[in-house]
């Protein structure tokens, strides 16, 4: 055991240098690993009518940009959160206070890959044959009050799901995500979008198309869909300051960038 001293109503812990050599050895390791299992023969993605299916692919087809609440079943959500909450994956420290976990770091479950697939199958035209090419997970602190700046991804469609509880949330208008109209350009690549001068000109193109965008608030087990090489932000968010309330976004990309609709309409 390491024993440390938690400040009253949270906050960051200064560990000695005592304590540093004892946690030292399981620095980057999966100490525990919850099996996050599928749910089969269930499904973790939760059906829909015909009727909602059709307008959610209709609205993404011609906005680039779909949500809709419900997308899990209580036993997937449940068990995805147990997963984000008990196991040692988040090997990734971000500067700005968040931490990820990507495939390659124990993200890869087959609960994941269920839902990824099952999500696929249940909008057709939204998906076509994009495979699912990369995921993962943020968890934020909450003392932030913003996450991540404005960037675009390396696919065709990025599906993005919240799962940490409403009452977490202490303000409901916010804490989602922020699409803007704005393209990335055709010829960016990884190095582009997350190039540290990339920011200005990410901003510049923005102001340049009005900030039109489309801010979708926060809510567990809400779901966005959108096309990838559309810059998206982190909206602002508050949440209350525990370890099991921070703001927790999985990530699934499908598809290649050439793929990208929106980027072939910019070309």
């Amino acid at each position: 055991m390491v024993n440390v001293s938690v400040p009253k109503g949270g906050g960051y812990i200064q560990l000695g240098a005592s304590q540093m050599r004892r946690l030292a050895p399981m620095w980057r390791r999966i100490a525990h690993l919850d099996p996050a299992r599928s749910v089969l023969p269930e499904r973790a993605v939760l059906r829909k009518t015909s009727i909602e299916v059709r307008r959610i692919e209709k609205e993404y087809i011609r906005a680039d940009v779909t949500y809709y609440d419900g997308l899990l079943s209580t036993k997937a959500l449940d068990r995805l959160r147990r997963f984000c909450m008990e196991s040692c994956v988040w090997h990734q420290e971000k500067s700005v206070g968040y931490v990820g976990s990507q495939l390659d770091d124990g993200f890869a479950t087959p609960l994941l890959f269920q839902i990824a697939e099952e999500l696929a199958q249940t909008l057709p035209q939204v998906f076509r044959r994009h495979k699912l090419r990369h995921a993962w997970a943020y968890k934020y602190d909450s003392e932030l009050q913003e996450g991540i700046d404005a960037h675009a991804d390396q696919a065709a469609v990025n599906v993005n799901f919240w799962i940490t509880p409403d009452d977490d949330n202490l303000d409901k208008s916010s804490g989602g995500l922020v699409i803007f109209k704005a393209v990335a350009p055709p010829s960016w690549d990884f190095e582009a979008f997350n190039n540290r001068g990339s920011s200005k000109r990410i901003a510049s193109l923005i102001r340049a198309d009005g900030y039109r965008n489309t801010t979708v608030p926060y809510r567990q087990n809400r779901v966005v869909i959108f096309d990838s090489s559309l810059f998206h932000q982190t909206d602002r968010f508050r949440f209350r300051k525990r370890y099991t309330s921070r703001r927790i976004n999985v990530t699934l990309l499908f598809g290649k960038r050439s793929d990208s609709h929106a980027a072939q309409q910019k070309q």
